[in-house]
């Protein structure tokens, strides 16, 4: 003797709602299987676009939708429990600096949140934050390299979160150097003293220096034009 299949009284979800991209279990509360029925589950309509048999069957809706399923089988089809999952999208975790190399002895600097406030940032061991509300970094704490990845991860329902690279360079040599100027045409070419002496490249202006070695900054005294410079 075959038997009647009888509605299903309800769904229950295991998450409702959820966060996109994320899925939940949905499950048929009460109802019975005839002979030769099963579940069957549907989108848009009871009867509308295939979703699934059986129970329970896992879900991963883009946005929000109604979910429908009914007995199907050899004696009758039943009508339609219904539930709607709701979809909440996920936080925006945009942040920027304002560039992505600092000097270690520049100014402290603090990243501008373009998406969803309140979250924490993040980074590895070699960046030192002044807060981890605000990503303010303490440059002079700090680690000299990188590129160093800093996270900011929203704090929200559905948090998200997103990097942005960051390189700490050495501070400033000592550029400072002195010569025991002026000199005479032709004489004997003169290098400059100091800690900056060798740490860099030397340059004059205006045009009319000649350096015999710009490393050093020694001066051509001989093919140099006179003047101040």
């Amino acid at each position: 003797t075959n038997t009647l299949s009888t509605n299903p009284g309800s769904i229950s979800a295991s998450a409702n709602p959820i966060c996109s991209g994320n899925s939940t279990t949905l499950s048929v509360v009460g109802g019975f299987l005839g002979t030769g029925a099963s579940w069957q589950w549907y989108t848009v309509s009871c009867g509308g676009t295939a979703a699934g048999t059986g129970s329970p069957i896992i879900v991963s809706p883009a946005v929000t939708t109604t979910y429908f399923v009914r007995a199907g089988g050899t004696c009758n089809t039943t009508t339609c429990a219904s539930l709607i999952i709701t979809v909440t999208p996920l936080d925006n975790p945009a942040f920027t600096y304002s560039s992505n190399t600092y000097c270690q002895t520049a100014p402290n600097p603090t990243p501008v949140i373009t998406g969803t406030p309140g979250g924490t940032f993040s980074g590895p061991a070699q960046i030192v934050f002044i807060s981890a509300l605000t990503g303010q970094i303490n440059l002079a704490a700090s680690t000299v390299g990188g590129p160093y990845a800093v996270t900011y991860t929203t704090g929200g329902a559905c948090p998200a979160s997103s990097s942005f690279n960051i390189t700490i360079t050495p501070a400033l040599t000592n550029a400072s150097f002195t010569y025991t100027a002026p000199y005479c045409q032709g004489g004997v070419n003169p290098t400059p003293t100091g800690a900056g002496v060798g740490a860099g490249i030397f340059s004059a202006t205006p045009a009319g220096i000649v350096f015999a070695d710009a490393n050093l900054g020694t001066i051509n005294l001989t093919t140099s034009v006179a003047g101040t410079y």
